[in-house]
């Protein structure tokens, strides 16, 4: 009788953690693995199939646990993914593949030993929370900072046709050094040290909006020498609702739902995601 009874609380317990629905910051990297071929079923680099397996537009832990190679490849137009902070929640997550418009690639992944993003106008990559790497291929970019310091050297490494203007953060590995020097990369910009020169500080990464709650009109802070700063807001649903280019460093919200919202803005290479409500 105790073992039938704890038998039945197992299976309640894994049936609630399974169909458990994923919470995703960044909207636009949810509506795409929804609705677009990004699971790699062949193993190819290429996508095959959705992750929403039951279409109930939700992403559940079960189908989280099956995504063990990915391909996200998108074009400017699609979808506005702006961080893929998100894929932490990808436990099984074997393989990547990336070629789309995202400008920051940075997130945690002890499962992830192979990483490829070529051709397209990704700015940061930090793979520091990755320490299981074995094939790392950057090929094709034009970074701002890039940080591989991530405990470990990954013997199959690339910066093919690829130039990094800020900060190369690196392992005190004497291979992982002799072979970004390999990749005619500037030795000025290699550092082993990067509690001082992490992207924040790096970079001009921070803003502010305000007031939140917001009735009609939502203020944006960022550094004074951000121009033409774009925004696309969304609702939790993950449907783009307004966008734009904020004059006078604010925008009219008059138009919205009371609700929750996410609005991303984007300015030269920097980026910023913030969640306000609307009144």
């Amino acid at each position: 009788m105790k073992v039938n009874v704890l038998m039945i609380v197992f299976y309640v317990f894994s049936k609630g953690l399974f169909g458990q629905v994923l919470q995703f910051s960044d909207i636009e990297l949810k509506q795409y693995l929804i609705n677009e071929n990004c699971l790699d079923v062949n193993n190819n680099g290429i996508g095959d199939v959705s992750l929403d397996s039951n279409n109930d537009n939700e992403i559940q832990y079960s189908e989280a646990l099956v995504a063990e190679s990915m391909e996200i490849a998108v074009n400017s137009f699609s979808y506005n993914i702006l961080s893929l902070a998100d894929l932490s929640l990808f436990t099984e997550l074997n393989s990547l593949s990336i070629s789309a418009p995202i400008i920051d690639v940075g997130f945690s992944s002890n499962s992830l030993q192979k990483l490829s993003i070529g051709d397209c106008s990704v700015k940061y990559i930090d793979i520091s929370e990755i320490p299981n790497l074995i094939d790392t291929r950057f090929e094709g970019l034009e970074l701002v900072y890039l940080n591989i310091k991530n405990g470990s050297f990954s013997p199959y490494f690339s910066l093919f046709y690829s130039t990094v203007d800020s900060l190369i953060c690196i392992d005190p590995i004497q291979e992982e050094y002799d072979d970004i020097l390999g990749w005619t990369v500037d030795e000025s910009k290699i550092t082993y040290d990067c509690s001082s020169n992490s992207l924040d500080e790096t970079m001009s990464f921070k803003s502010t909006v305000y007031p939140n709650p917001v009735d009609s009109e939502l203020y944006i802070d960022v550094v004074a020498s951000m121009k033409d700063v774009q925004y696309y807001i969304f609702n939790i649903a993950g449907q783009k609702k307004l966008q734009g280019v904020a004059s006078g460093n604010k925008i009219s919200t008059a138009d919205l739902d009371s609700g929750i919202y996410y609005i991303h803005l984007v300015s030269d290479n920097d980026f910023w995601i913030h969640q306000f409500i609307k009144r």
